[in-house]
């Protein structure tokens, strides 16, 4: 019986050593309370780029069908046999 309660009690130790204490957890939400502020700074920049990078794709897409229109009224859309 002893030893089952020794076994425990070595167990139990064991966790203790493993466990986060309190000073850990409140390092964590430090940290986490850090990231969190810079990802709030830096979510008015990925805004504008992601409008940047709408933008310039529905450009690019214009550009695409307009080099096309041209090409087709050029007569350079037609591929000439080898």
């Amino acid at each position: 019986m002893e030893r089952g309660f020794a076994a425990v009690a070595d167990d139990i130790a064991e966790i203790k050593s493993e466990m986060a204490t309190k000073d850990d957890i409140a390092d964590v939400k430090s940290t986490l309370a850090d990231h969190t502020k810079i990802l709030n700074n830096h979510t008015p920049d990925l805004a504008v780029i992601k409008n940047d990078v709408t933008t310039n794709l529905d450009k690019r897409l214009q550009l695409a069908v307009r080099v096309s229109a041209i090409e087709k009224h050029l007569g350079l859309d037609k591929k000439i046999a080898a």
